[in-house]
């Protein structure tokens, strides 16, 4: 559905291409350790750890803001 929208902008250039098909092995490796980790971390602590990294990703956020 994107498609069209990204090419009525010009988003598919030769080098966004190249750089994507590059990029996609370490897409796929990232998804099967995310998925792996997922799997052997107990979800309580794993969401834990997620909204610590939230809080901290929102406060950097802030911090830029206000800089």
């Amino acid at each position: 559905m994107k498609v069209p929208a990204f090419t009525a902008l010009d988003q598919f250039t030769h080098e966004n291409l190249l750089l994507s098909a590059v990029l996609l092995p370490v897409a796929i490796l990232s998804t099967l350790a995310g998925v792996a980790l997922v799997r052997r971390i107990d979800p309580r602590r794993f969401y834990r750890l997620i909204y610590l990294l939230m809080g901290l990703v929102g406060v950097r956020l802030v911090w830029m803001a206000l800089t």
